[in-house]
């Protein structure tokens, strides 16, 4: 069963988006960053994604610090694109 902790969207988040973008390391990991932060910020980075066995796990750091599994790498990105639009990362 996949647990999606975050896919709560507000209504901003239904009309804009605002995808991460995505930073390949390797052997089927990501760091999901903010676009809107500078690339020298450490404070870009949103997330960890590892894509293993068909799932996509997912590591937040802007929210809490637990692993999230989810289908596909579109619905990870998806519920990350409501953490960036539904005001739960600020960026600055």
């Amino acid at each position: 069963m996949y647990t999606t902790a975050w896919t709560g969207r507000s209504s901003a988040a239904t009309t804009e988006r605002r995808r991460p973008e995505l930073v390949w390391v390797g052997d089927g990991g990501w760091v999901a960053c903010d676009p809107a932060v500078d690339a020298h910020d450490p404070g870009r980075v949103l997330a960890y994604l590892e894509c293993k066995d068909g799932v996509v796990y997912v590591m937040c750091v802007t929210v809490r610090p637990e692993v999230i599994e989810f289908p596909t790498l579109r619905t990870a990105l998806d519920a990350l694109d409501a953490i960036l639009v539904g005001g739960v990362r600020q960026s600055g």
